[in-house]
């Protein structure tokens, strides 16, 4: 079995970007009594922090979910899943803190047209190590003419519709490298 570390580190960085305020949504989905909304959450929950190798909390997840299978609802259940879930989130935050804007990427259409070319394979191959590349090439763009194109590239990917996401970057090369672009 090969370890597939840029896999595991996307789904970390997934994880922190989708779940940072996951407590306090479980927390409000336990007051509103939306117990069915509160039970998907919880089991996506279970899922996901089995996939991280925090087992406890999917473990915990795992009991809680039982429970509220049964309609039924349980405060110690809640509280034990967000007591193993804050820390978690808590350690993720600190490890992919956003960069400051002054460190940050300053847009050059050159450097686009390189990372494109270098990103291409990774997009045809359906890479997972696409991701951060792909994050940076989205920061040093945020404020040029091609931030829209590459912000679809990314959502195409984030949405594993990676064919999509290669036809997209290829055309944006294409153009790129015929000076026709065209927002």
């Amino acid at each position: 079995m090969s370890v597939r570390t840029d896999l595991y580190l996307s789904l970390m960085k997934g994880f922190n970007k989708d779940q940072q305020g996951l407590v306090e949504k479980l927390e409000q989905l336990y007051t509103s009594d939306s117990g069915d909304m509160l039970y998907l959450t919880v089991h996506s929950l279970k899922s996901n922090a089995g996939y991280l190798g925090a087992y406890d909390l999917s473990e915990a997840c795992g009991e809680f979910e039982a429970v509220l299978g049964k309609g039924k609802t349980d405060l110690k259940l809640l509280n034990k899943v967000t007591r193993l879930l804050k820390p978690l989130l808590f350690g993720l935050k600190l490890i992919y803190a956003e960069t400051p804007v002054a460190d940050k990427e300053v847009f050059s259409s050159l450097r686009l047209k390189q990372d494109l070319t270098q990103l291409l394979p990774l997009l045809q191959t359906s890479d997972f190590a696409v991701e951060e590349p792909l994050s940076v090439l989205q920061d040093m763009c945020i404020s040029s003419d091609y931030a829209s194109v590459i912000n679809d590239i990314t959502q195409y990917v984030d949405d594993i519709e990676y064919e999509k996401a290669t036809v997209a970057a290829t055309q944006l090369l294409k153009e790129l490298e015929t000076g026709a672009y065209d927002e």
